[in-house]
């Protein structure tokens, strides 16, 4: 698998003209690391892109990323910040850490705690699926089971659920079509 970089959420090692490749990547930073297989301890070339504006306005290219994201009170390695403790040995704290630029970590406090909108949706496809099995067949999800246009052969229940996320994630979108079956039957009689 390669080294692991500290930190890490993920590490990808990537074998093609004769480099590798690993990735770090948090919701923050992203770092590529490209080294050559015959110089991986001396030639290491990074990538460093930054998500965050914060994190990219406060950024000091002078500085370590080890040292920029203490200053920003943001961890590098979360092994070092939040030890595994172990019940037989007790360690002493270390130095504390002294964090220049608290304001980062504040407005990244307060993005953080913004309400995020339910940015889920379904496929056209999908939706018109639905449509057609409720227009067809109402709520009896066995006969839509055995419907012509089921092509990934969905079972009674899989119709059920997929029918049920399109009523969750397009609420407006469902009752406006439930009205509109609805009032032709209103005419007829």
């Amino acid at each position: 698998m390669g080294p692991k970089i500290p930190g890490s959420s993920l590490v990808i090692q990537h074998y093609s003209h004769n480099l590798t490749l690993f990735l770090y990547y948090s919701d923050l930073i992203l770092v590529l690391t490209f080294c050559h297989p015959a110089s991986f301890l001396y030639n290491f070339y990074f990538i460093l892109v930054i998500f965050s504006a914060q994190i990219r306005n406060a950024w000091d290219n002078n500085k370590s990323m080890a040292r920029n994201l203490q200053e920003m009170g943001l961890s590098f390695d979360p092994n070092r910040t939040l030890p595994i403790k172990k019940q037989t040995v007790s360690r002493t704290a270390g130095p504390a850490h002294i964090v220049t630029k608290p304001y980062i970590l504040t407005k990244l406090q307060e993005e953080a705690s913004l309400q995020e909108k339910d940015s889920k949706t379904l496929s056209s496809d999908l939706i018109e699926y639905a449509q057609h099995m409720i227009r067809e067949h109402k709520d009896n999800y066995k006969a839509m089971a055995r419907d012509e246009k089921n092509y990934y052969q969905d079972t009674p229940k899989q119709i059920k659920r997929k029918i049920n996320e399109y009523k969750r994630c397009h609420p407006q979108h469902y009752e406006a079509f439930v009205n509109s079956l609805a009032a032709p039957e209103a005419m007829d009689q």
